[in-house]
């Protein structure tokens, strides 16, 4: 009886300690995972810090290039003799719109056609 109380026990222990084992390599498995993870989150974070600073520059760059544009022709606009000047580009180019849209090919009627 006594030997079969030390078999049985023993068979306890074995599968305790096969619980241990399983469940030890469970949490190193675990952890490692977790490590993997928190380097993959990181390095993402850090792609995604980068790809903000690339976007904000582009931003400003944009921002500028607009107000230079807008400075521009706010300047163009106020100014008399740049404005004559655009004025008559702008007749220049219609007319030359409308006799190529005519399709008036006679040059002794409009010179500029």
């Amino acid at each position: 009886m006594i030997l079969l109380r030390e078999l049985g026990w023993a068979e306890v222990l074995d599968r305790h300690s096969a619980m241990r084992r399983s469940a030890e390599a469970f949490i190193s498995a675990q952890s490692k995972a977790d490590e993997e993870l928190r380097i993959s989150l990181d390095r993402s974070l850090d792609d995604a810090r980068q790809d903000f600073k690339i976007v904000t520059g582009m931003d400003i760059a944009v921002f500028v290039a607009g107000f230079a544009l807008l400075s521009i022709s706010i300047y163009l606009v106020l100014d008399a003799k740049a404005a004559r000047l655009i004025g008559m580009v702008g007749h220049l180019l219609n007319f030359r719109a409308t006799c190529i849209s005519t399709g008036d090919k006679n040059e002794n009627d409009n010179f500029l056609c």
